[in-house]
């Protein structure tokens, strides 16, 4: 196969990948995309390598600093990020109490979230806008530009990442006290008790902002929270190394490939906040291959010159050690904020303790991820000192596969649902093995499925653990730069200027983003 034949079909391949889009709900957990992982970023800064300074007999290459800052875009789309944690397929539910024999049924029924029996309805909404700026240092050597021979690479990022959630109640729904008996403690089912929280934004920030009051039985969020505050992390991202070999070389164009290795400096999911801000892969290495090359399309005199660049890379992401919230399988997405009633570790006597489930279902997990990719295409013009270059580049990965580490105890929780605590002065065992977080059904103190001691939930079993698994996505990004270099100069010295837009092809499992950077560095 000839070097152009090549080329075209490394093209056609890039431009013909497609996967299907799909808007994922009830995920507590997302890892953008690195900030490491930019190959768009890099074939624009290891092409400064090939300055072509013949006198230079040996070792060639690049050293840059490259500045960036990306800023999300779409993020008040009803597909988008907003609807990750959802259960609506949508970033906008409706929530108020949902009563048996009620004909509305809200998205989010404000009982299980602390709020008593509420009189009115609500609307909530989640747009989160995502923010990333840092500093890559980049590194590319080689034995020489027209022979083969080795090459090695290697990027070292240092990023933060905020995220907003831009959380909003557009209509608040006003907590009420409970019913006797329906949150007390045994000892004082006389009493009534205080509405937990006042609001949905206090209920979703968990004990932080507001506590039982004495004598109730509830327990507020410890996972799954909801800040309404921006979050940052500032640390390094995951670090890169390559190391290959250029096979194909001459003074018009070049082909190498070689092994890629990520390294992981960045922090973990926890599950404590919902899309807590996760900076490089989440603690996972990877390895795995790249190929890249260039060739000069066109060549005239005085420094100008048409050149065609690619680079592209795919890694396995080993284990990681991760946390993961997860719904329950009868009861549907969003089940893990339904209430939940502990009892002894022998299920027959109630702890006179209620808690959402997400409290008890985050758990450790090993997370692998198959593949990871990434690749860029890069036109150019040369003139004299000038570069000016568009380009496209795909990333994504696939979906991820979980493996629980924790065991959820078998035999030891019941779902409560909408079960009164309190039976007379004693704490009932009964519960509501079918609740629903977007319905109600009838209680027990009246005749029905529920007039009989409930389910236990049956420990791991009773996981939804496919549906946690981060879905895949991918990403479409276009990018332009334009380079002044000092060809004439000792060690060539550049600066640069470069902009890129980015799409998420798959709704809401990858962020759409624009981005505006400035490398400066020297080629040797």
């Amino acid at each position: 196969m000839s070097f152009k034949k090549f080329l075209l079909s490394l093209a056609t391949i890039m431009t013909c990948v497609n996967i299907y889009s799909q808007v994922t709900i009830s995920q507590n957990s997302f890892i953008p995309r690195p900030f490491s992982m930019d190959m768009a970023r890099e074939i624009m800064a290891e092409q400064s390598a090939w300055a072509y300074m013949l006198d230079n007999t040996r070792w060639f290459g690049t050293i840059q600093a490259i500045a960036q800052y990306n800023g999300g875009i779409r993020s008040t789309k009803s597909t988008g990020l907003g609807a990750l944690p959802f259960w609506n397929y949508s970033n906008k539910m409706t929530v108020g109490r949902n009563s048996f024999g009620n004909t509305t049924a809200y998205d989010l029924d404000s009982y299980q979230l602390g709020l008593g029996d509420t009189i009115n309805s609500g609307l909530i909404s989640l747009s989160p806008q995502v923010y990333s700026a840092g500093i890559n240092f980049f590194l590319f050597t080689g034995p020489h530009e027209t022979k083969p021979g080795f090459f090695g690479k290697i990027n070292i990022p240092c990023c933060t990442l905020s995220i907003d959630p831009q959380f909003k109640e557009i209509n608040q729904v006003i907590g009420q006290t409970y019913a006797k008996g329906e949150m007390n403690t045994a000892s004082l089912n006389a009493a009534l008790a205080f509405p937990i929280y006042t609001t949905i934004a206090q209920a979703f920030a968990g004990g932080a902002i507001a506590g039982s009051p004495t004598g109730s039985a509830f327990k507020g969020l410890e996972f799954g929270i909801i800040d309404s505050k921006q979050t940052s992390l500032l640390r390094f991202g995951d670090i890169d190394l390559a190391i290959g070999y250029n096979f194909l070389v001459n003074d018009r164009s070049h082909i190498g490939a070689g092994i890629r290795l990520s390294c992981p400096t960045g922090n973990k999911p926890t599950a404590i906040y919902v899309l807590e801000p996760i900076v490089g892969n989440g603690g996972h290495w990877g390895i795995g291959g790249e190929i890249m090359g260039h060739t000069i399309i066109w060549e005239g005199h005085d420094d100008k010159s048409i050149e065609f660049w690619f680079d592209g890379q795919a890694q396995h992401l080993f284990k990681s050690m991760q946390f993961r919230s997860f719904d329950l399988l009868q009861n549907g997405p969003g089940s893990k904020y339904l209430l939940v009633k502990d009892l002894s570790p022998d299920g027959k006597t109630s702890q006179q303790l209620i808690q959402p489930f997400i409290n008890l279902s985050s758990l450790r997990v090993f997370s692998t991820v198959g593949i990871v990719f990434d690749a860029a295409l890069l036109l150019q013009m040369v003139y004299h000192n000038w570069q000016l270059g568009i380009g496209y580049n795909f990333a994504g990965k696939s979906t991820e596969s979980l493996a629980l580490l924790d065991k959820l105890a078998i035999g030891r929780y019941i779902v409560n649902g909408q079960q009164p605590n309190e039976s007379a002065a004693t704490a009932t065992l009964l519960g509501d093995p079918s609740a629903k977080i977007n319905a109600a059904m009838p209680s027990a103190q009246g005749a029905g499925v529920l007039g009989s001691y409930a389910i236990n939930i049956q420990g791991n079993s009773a996981l939804n653990i496919q549906d946690a698994q981060l879905v895949g996505g991918c990403s479409s990004k276009v990018f332009l730069q334009s380079v002044y270099s000092w060809l004439h100069t000792d060690y060539c010295p550049l600066i640069a200027a470069q902009l890129s837009i980015e799409f998420s092809q798959s709704n809401n499992n990858a962020l759409s983003q624009w981005g505006i950077g400035l490398r400066g560095g020297f080629s040797f």
